[in-house]
């Protein structure tokens, strides 16, 4: 499919050879108040003089500058910024190439935003770079109007989810995850609903405003929220096969110096399961084939509610929060068959277990910003506190037979029950001073307290009596104080920039095995550089180099000593004496720009020290024993191709080709030899506007090889297509989706061990379809666009300005 698009752009480019002779003039200027001549951050779309099809979009700087690049044409050019009229210039013509085109000082004029102004607002492109981050509008898709927030993940570049729901950024599970630049608050990602995300962002080498947590960088999940003047709202109902359903209602309120803003999810799931696994022990040989089924239901419900006031011109204070809840129940049955060297059955055993579950999530946020002056000097402020419960309960049993049928030993019974707590307190507080144009600095602290309180409860069958067994429960608390100070200097001369950046973390940990009495400490400083360098040229756009400083710190399940035996095969315990894990991490981007296509590769280099890994091996010669320890380090590097293409104004192309390889240091985890490989993947997604309010939607990614520390995962692959029709202005919309029509995904993997080898397969029921209807009401013409400057600071928006040409 990536061919294919390789293909449309290389015909496009030879239908009209001429662009690729292209010369590019530049456009400058300044945005000023109409009164004091104050700059203006303002938002700039350029436009062919009779088309309504964008061709670049840019952001003036903190001096209100901008620069546009075009050929030569006649062009216009809209300029909007909140609180102001928007402003239309008509006829500006380039007639000659390489040519600088100064527009005379460009003055807008503050309005009411409860006047009748309308801001023209036009199609987001799936990916922009914003500075620092890619930032990915999943909100744009058809596709991503079910499910969970994993779906919507598995379809943007760079982002892996594999079966057991865990998110890898370019190969690599060492990733920190936020919700809307804040400590992630949900005990799992099944609890966000797919059409409750705007958009992702990717921060691959975040800069030293971030906190230093996540090899591979940050991604960061932003939630919708309606920024309309008056009342607005959205409402959106779907059902789909296999007993799946959601609906959602956001609604807004912007009147005066008060916006209230509130949203509601609800939604209902079914799935099954079939998973099968066969392993070989060496020593005595042997053989075991496993086959197994699950099936359940999930409902989730989400809520989230918020209101801002301007105190003043330039302050504003708000606060918001947000529960949801996810109830699941299911059931699960396997079958084993244990053979010797021959292959001939020497026993076996049945295993069935009914699971239960009911989590929440919460979070509650005050936040302030402040303008100090009309030169971009800000102070802003942010204390937020949130916190997650997972109890689940399963009741198992266990059945064992001989090679003829025959019970061996009385059923192994079991009850399980977890209760999972987590809490989050964090205080930020961010100073912004540009001293001059292009020249910055920035300062910051940031605290934050974690606590995991997490508890095992198991009672064993004995004698048709159940039994608390001491054995197995435990109950470990694990608490992380976390103090940090940074600093950012950031300046530049003409299409030149840079920023450097400095960050001091003291980690604070403390784990304690309750039942046991048992307590360990950790406590370390640490040091974070962060660099980003960045060139912009005409045509090729910009070249940017990259550098981070990351760190990873052990989870509470991968310190938690207590061994937990799952089944009379398998063993799993913790190891507190897990140090974290450290990756110097380089970056070396490009984006070239033209009116048929642009071309981002990416290239990366991460040496990784003191690596966190899963460590494997076997005892009393069948029994598998799984606990983590710190390998000596790894150097992972690759690549990441993303293409665009508008060249048909009814045609958007996109698709991502990527390649990573990653090689262990010294000695093995395991006696594993294939340590090192490559694993890649590919992507691409069609999206095509036949006017009339008719669009259709296609995305399909195929999943190579992935190399890990003991084995490899199976490739797969998937296509998922969407058609949507409008009506009424655009007010009114259907939707008909399809997941995987062709049943081509599954998971897997071939792991090769200490003393074993196995193969694993799990296939769901993913052939999907869906039927959609979404109603958009009230003032559905007017935005207000207001800024959350806090969540923005967090998460660098004041200091990313946007790309020409994305």
């Amino acid at each position: 499919m990536l061919i294919m698009l390789l293909l449309s752009i290389s015909c496009t480019f030879a239908q009209d050879s001429s662009l690729v002779k292209l010369s590019f003039s530049i456009i400058t200027g300044i945005v000023t108040d109409i009164k004091d001549n104050s700059p203006i951050e303002a938002d700039i779309i350029l436009f062919h003089s009779k088309d309504t099809v964008k061709i670049s979009t840019v952001k003036c700087d903190t001096s209100g500058k901008f620069s546009l690049s075009a050929t030569t044409g006649t062009y216009k050019i809209e300029f909007s910024a909140v609180g102001y009229a928007s402003l239309m210039i008509d006829n500006i013509k380039i007639l000659a190439a390489d040519t600088t085109i100064t527009l005379e000082a460009v003055k807008l004029k503050k309005q009411d935003v409860t006047t009748e102004e309308v801001l023209v607002e036009g199609e987001k492109q799936f990916m922009t770079l914003e500075g620092d981050k890619k930032v990915f509008n999943v909100d744009q898709s058809m596709l991503n109007k079910s499910g969970t927030v994993l779906d919507v993940m598995r379809k943007v570049p760079l982002i892996d989810v594999d079966l057991n729901d865990n998110v890898t950024l370019r190969g690599s599970t060492n990733v920190k995850i936020l919700i809307d630049n804040k400590e992630n608050r949900y005990g799992s990602l099944k609890q966000i609903p797919a059409d409750a995300v705007e958009k992702i962002e990717v921060l691959t080498n975040p800069p030293a405003k971030y906190e230093a947590e996540g090899v591979t960088g940050i991604i960061n999940i932003v939630m919708k929220k309606i920024d309309k003047v008056g009342f607005s709202g959205d409402a959106f109902l779907q059902a789909g096969s296999q007993d799946k359903y959601n609906a959602s209602l956001d609604l807004n309120l912007k009147k005066n110096k008060v916006t209230v803003y509130s949203s509601g999810y609800y939604g209902i799931y079914h799935y099954s399961n079939n998973n099968n696994s066969s392993t070989q022990y060496y020593i005595p040989l042997s053989f075991l084939l496993l086959n197994g089924s699950s099936s359940g239901k999930s409902i989730y419900f989400t809520g989230n509610a918020g209101l801002e006031y301007d105190i003043k011109e330039g302050h504003t204070i708000g606060i918001e929060g947000s529960y949801t809840g996810y109830n699941y129940d299911g059931s699960y049955l396997s079958s084993t068959l244990l053979s010797d060297s021959l292959q001939n059955l020497t026993s076996s055993y049945d295993e069935s277990s009914v699971y239960s579950g009911n989590s929440g999530s919460y979070m509650a946020s005050i936040y302030y910003n402040g303008k100090l002056n009309k030169t971009g000097r800000e102070l802003s402020g942010d204390v937020t506190f949130s916190g997650n419960y997972t109890p689940t309960h399963s009741v198992s049993s266990t059945d064992y037979f001989d090679a003829f049928g025959e019970p061996t030993i009385p059923t192994h019974g079991q009850i399980d029950d977890r209760k999972n707590h987590f809490y989050n307190l964090n205080v930020q507080a961010d100073y912004t001073n540009p001293v001059k144009d292009k020249t910055k600095f920035e300062l910051g602290y940031k605290g934050f307290v974690r606590l995991n309180d997490n508890r095992y409860d198991s009672d064993t069958l004995d004698n048709d009596v159940f039994v608390f067994n001491y054995s197995v429960s435990n109950r470990f608390k694990l608490t992380d104080y976390i103090n940090a100070l940074y600093g950012t200097f950031q300046s530049g001369y003409k299409n030149f920039t840079f920023k450097l950046g400095l960050r001091l973390e003291q980690t604070n940990t403390k784990g304690e095995l309750v039942n046991t009495g048992s307590v360990f400490y950790k406590n370390y400083l640490n040091i974070f550089p962060t660099i980003s360098i960045t060139q912009d040229f005409g045509q090729m756009s910009h070249i940017q180099f990259m550098y981070s400083r990351r760190i990873t710190r052990p989870n509470v399940y991968r310190l938690n000593p207590f061994v937990i035996r799952s089944d009379q095969r398998y063993i799993y315990f913790g190891n507190p004496d897990l140090n974290p894990e450290f990756t110097d991490s380089y970056e070396l981007s490009l984006m070239f720009y033209s009116k048929i296509i642009s071309v981002t590769p990416m290239l990366f280099l991460r040496r990784s020290r003191d690596i966190i890994s899963n460590y494997t091996y076997i005892t009393d010669s069948v029994v598998t024993v799984t606990t983590y320890r710190n390998a000596q380090g790894s150097n992972a590097y690759g690549m990441d191709l993303i293409l665009n293409s508008q060249s048909l104004g009814w045609l958007n192309l996109n698709g991502t080709l990527s390649f990573y390889k990653t090689k262990f240091d010294g000695e093995a985890i395991t006696d594993y030899l294939a340590e090192e490989g490559f694993s890649w993947k590919a992507n691409i997604r069609a999206f095509l506007s036949f006017g009339k309010g008719f669009q259709i939607e296609m995305y399909y990614y195929y999943m190579g090889k992935k190399i890990n520390a003991q084995g490899t995962n199976v490739p797969y692959g998937s296509l998922t297509a969407g058609i949507r029709q409008s009506f009424l202005k655009d007010k009114l919309t259907f939707n008909l989706t399809v997941n995987d029509p062709f049943k081509t995904m599954q998971w897997g993997s071939d792991i090769d061990g200490i003393g074993y080898k196995s193969t694993s397969r799990s296939n769901y029921n993913t052939r999907t379809f869906y039927l959609g209807v979404s109603y958009t009401f009230g003032n559905t013409g007017e935005y207000f666009q207001k800024k959350k400057k806090v969540k923005q600071n967090q998460n660098e928006q004041n200091d990313q300005q946007e790309q020409n040409n994305k």
